[in-house]
């Protein structure tokens, strides 16, 4: 079959396209051209905002599946879907989890109840959009540059279900090239060997999805070139893991021995807190995409960890100093 990806030099794009083309799927990107390739792959330059004018270009490959990791808006998907649908690809829109109305109360933005059902396909969405404010934007944005004001994954959604297409909801992605660096401020603390970290025990507890980037890209890959895929698939690891249990975990990958304390919520000074609901968890169910696609992680959570940290200590983010935050977590332990 012939894919398109448009995306498909990121994080999470690059793996895709690389087991793509592992599967014998024939691979054209479509991107900036900021970020070299180096896989034997067709390669289309633009932006995400002149889909039209390469429209011929799209025509010549006739991709089968097209899909796209920088769809951010509603706008963006509509554009998609009028570029796409007269060629006749299927479309695959990658989302993420934060669509589920549990990730809108642990946030604070849904007036609703505590609800720790697992989150299947068909759980209950966020009725308010703009999850995320300004502020949180404009930082994502130093290292995602296509987000716009309007992001939501909600309206992506509708715009790709409504052509027939498929969507994806991903996790917290982690692993090398995280732009994010999600766990960076853990491993910090036990790359410089203190002798312990703190953890307010809400947060202790709070469990979400995550995945491993090869993992994930894989899962991506599968369900996209799957003859009979439809609808919405969550894709997660199976087990989800408490904070608590991942740092751990962490813990044994960077073979740090220090203590890990779990303080009652309050106790940590006021900058260090984090000011979520961390009662309300987010527990995705993966039994569709594991019956109907056949998923099923390739690379274990113990090799994943090793992986990360290896990449993190000969990638850490330049100008992050926790010196300060060194300090507070030592006097809070005192009191």
């Amino acid at each position: 079959m012939r894919a398109l990806v448009i995306g498909g030099t990121g994080f999470i794009g690059a793996p895709t396209v690389r087991a793509l083309a592992d599967a014998g799927h024939a691979v054209a990107i479509y991107h900036r051209g900021e970020t070299k390739s180096d896989l034997p792959v067709q390669q289309i330059f633009g932006s995400i905002r002149e889909l039209e004018q390469h429209a011929g270009e799209f025509t010549a490959f006739q991709p089968d599946v097209v899909i796209d990791f920088l769809l951010g808006s509603g706008e963006q998907a509509d554009r998609l879907v009028r570029v796409f649908q007269p060629i006749g690809s299927r479309l695959v829109g990658i989302s993420s989890m934060d669509v589920y109305r549990a990730c809108g109360v642990t946030h604070g933005t849904e007036d609703a109840p505590v609800d720790n059902a697992p989150l299947s396909e068909d759980a209950p969405l966020r009725e308010h959009l703009d999850l995320y404010g300004p502020d949180v934007l404009d930082e994502l944005r130093a290292e995602i540059a296509w987000l716009e004001d309007s992001y939501d994954k909600i309206p992506v959604e509708r715009a790709i279900l409504s052509a027939g297409g498929i969507v994806v909801r991903l996790p917290m992605v982690y692993g090398p090239g995280d732009p994010h660096h999600r766990f960076w401020p853990t491993l910090k603390r036990m790359v410089d060997r203190r002798p312990f970290i703190l953890l307010e025990d809400d947060y202790a507890r709070w469990r979400a999805p995550r995945g491993y980037v090869d993992n994930v890209a894989y899962g991506i890959a599968l369900t996209a070139m799957h003859p009979q895929a439809g609808g919405i698939y969550n894709l997660s690891d199976e087990t989800t893991y408490s904070e608590l249990r991942w740092t751990e975990k962490l813990a044994v990958a960077a073979v740090w021995s220090g203590r890990l304390i779990i303080l009652p919520k309050g106790r940590l000074p006021g900058r260090l807190q984090k000011h979520f609901n961390f009662e309300q968890h987010w527990i995705p169910d993966t039994t569709r995409i594991r019956r109907e696609i056949g998923y099923r992680e390739r690379i274990e959570t113990r090799e994943a960890l090793r992986r990360l940290v290896a990449w993190e200590r000969d990638n850490a983010p330049p100008g992050l100093q926790f010196d300060e935050e060194y300090a507070l977590e030592d006097e809070a332990l005192s009191i």
